[in-house]
């Protein structure tokens, strides 16, 4: 989940750093808003690594000696 957040928080951004200087002309979104488009890679990546581990862990089946 957390993943999830973080990417929908850098899509937020990046849609944000193309509207400020439309709405604004002359001007740049603040430095937060670049700090947090960068989240979108790393948001994607972990809800990519939490579907994988959710996904085996899932299909996994019990072996003998763990009964």
């Amino acid at each position: 989940m957390l993943g999830v957040g973080l990417f929908l928080a850098g899509i937020v951004a990046v849609g944000a750093l193309f509207l400020v200087p439309a709405v604004w002309p002359g001007h740049t979104a603040p430095l937060p808003v670049y700090l947090l488009a960068m989240s979108t890679p790393a948001g994607f990546f972990l809800a990519v690594a939490a579907t994988v581990a959710t996904g085996r862990r899932r299909t996994r089946r019990p072996t003998p000696e763990s009964q």
